[in-house]
């Protein structure tokens, strides 16, 4: 997800670097902004972060980039847990995101 509204979906077959499936989906800025506030808010220092754990081989790699550079990176398995939970849930909200998500969830 970039600040413009870009969002870039890869699919890929398990540990393999090739793409199966691409997909890209412009929405609002005000959207993406507001689901990095959500992400950026999950890290305040009173938060109690939930890690869960799978292998069904539905990940993500986030990165946030802070304005002054600093850079922290996730990754997680969108099997449960805090941070999944908001990224999937945001994910659901775009109607292409939802289709792919719902099409790999059934295979």
């Amino acid at each position: 997800m970039f600040p413009n509204g870009t969002i870039k979906y890869f699919a890929y077959p398990r540990a393999s670097r090739r793409v199966l499936d691409k997909e890209i989906v412009h929405i609002e800025k005000d959207r993406v902004a507001d689901f990095y506030q959500n992400v950026i808010w999950l890290y305040r220092p009173w938060t109690e972060i939930i890690e869960c754990k799978v292998c069904d081989g539905c990940s993500y790699e986030l990165t946030i980039t802070y304005k002054d550079n600093r850079k922290k990176k996730m990754h997680g398995d969108l099997g449960g847990g805090t941070v999944d939970k908001t990224v999937t849930d945001f994910l659901y909200t775009i109607p292409e995101i939802k289709i792919k998500l719902e099409r790999e969830y059934d295979d």
